[in-house]
């Protein structure tokens, strides 16, 4: 089964770096990933449907993740329990 994960941004390092990680993660290599993109206070309307209240966060198979800065052993450890099943 192909896994759905989002990735919620804005244009800073920390979310381009983010994004870069999963794109690596061993654990989403078979994920469709994609990227949301959040300009100031302005939210896009996938953001608040899963009531995300800061960027990076990041969404799988419709439910948040991970909100905020992760590190590539969050995103191993909590996207790959989810994503290699």
């Amino acid at each position: 089964m192909k896994h759905k994960v989002e990735i919620f941004t804005a244009d800073c390092p920390i979310c381009r770096e983010t994004i870069n990680m999963v794109k690596e993660a061993d654990c989403c290599k078979n994920s469709e990933i994609v990227e949301h993109f959040c300009k100031g206070d302005i939210c896009c309307t996938p953001a608040q449907k899963y009531k995300i209240r800061s960027v990076p966060s990041i969404v799988v198979n419709g439910k948040l993740a991970i909100e905020g800065r992760p590190s590539l052993k969050d995103i191993n450890n909590i996207l790959g329990s989810v994503c290699l099943t």
